[in-house]
């Protein structure tokens, strides 16, 4: 009787702690589309309005921000911000509230001041689908045919890319399959990119080669992958 007690018990705390992470969950996700629907309705809201995105609506509600960003064919869509470091923002939302799927940050090695310099963009590869959580489908090579457009917006105005590799990397430098993506952050000279490129062709699962157009400027997109240590599946796109 004490042994069935026992497991009894056993039970019902299994059970209450799964109904808990369940609920965390489901709040998570509620929480995270909220979010991102009330500042995607006022970024409409600026664009019928006609003002200059970069008047006080959004850095009024976080100084970080630094543009958004729109990955056409997933549900990436919304604001992009920088903090201090690259940690700031991995748990915290666009308010500064606590939110575990966190907000889309730019590389803090990027200077969001140059025009012309290359953009690395971290977001979550959330179970639910959110954030980053369909960039698993650029597994698919059909799905990265049809769905390869970024549209990228900041002070300087509205840029779009065409995504032309993907990679499976690692993270850790102790890794033998690391590859440092930050070193790509900013403005290249022409031998570097060209060393940069010549990686990600080696390095890629994707590639294709007749994306480019000669513009010179990338954007990365990055996101957790699991299928290895410290994994990161990472988009690249040319400017258009």
């Amino acid at each position: 009787r004490k042994i069935a007690k026992a497991l009894s018990y056993v039970t019902l705390l299994v059970f209450f702690s799964f109904s808990l992470a369940t609920a965390s969950n489901l709040y998570g996700t509620w929480k995270t589309n909220e979010t991102n629907g009330e500042l995607r309705g006022l970024k409409a809201e600026i664009s019928d309005s006609g003002e200059d995105a970069w008047e006080p609506e959004l850095l009024n509600i976080n100084e970080d921000y630094v543009g958004w960003l729109t990955v056409y064919g997933t549900n990436a869509d919304g604001p992009v911000v920088q903090g201090e470091d690259n940690n700031e923002y991995l748990r915290t939302d666009f308010y500064g509230n606590p939110l575990e799927a966190g907000t889309f940050f730019m590389d803090e090695m990027v200077d969001v001041n140059d025009e012309t310099g290359n953009r690395i963009i971290y977001g979550h590869m959330m179970n639910d689908g959110t954030m980053f959580g369909s960039f698993g489908q650029y597994k698919d090579l059909e799905f990265f045919k049809k769905n390869n457009i970024v549209r990228w917006e900041d002070r300087f105005g509205e840029s779009y890319y065409k995504l032309f590799a993907a990679l499976l990397v690692s993270g850790s430098a102790t890794n033998t399959n690391y590859l440092n993506i930050q070193q790509w952050a900013g403005h290249l000279d022409e031998a570097q990119t060209e060393e940069m490129l010549q990686t990600l062709k080696e390095r890629a699962y994707l590639y294709q080669e007749d994306a480019f157009r000669g513009e010179g400027q990338y954007i990365f997109l990055v996101t957790c992958e699991y299928s290895q240590y410290a994994g990161k599946l990472v988009l690249v796109g040319e400017k258009l």
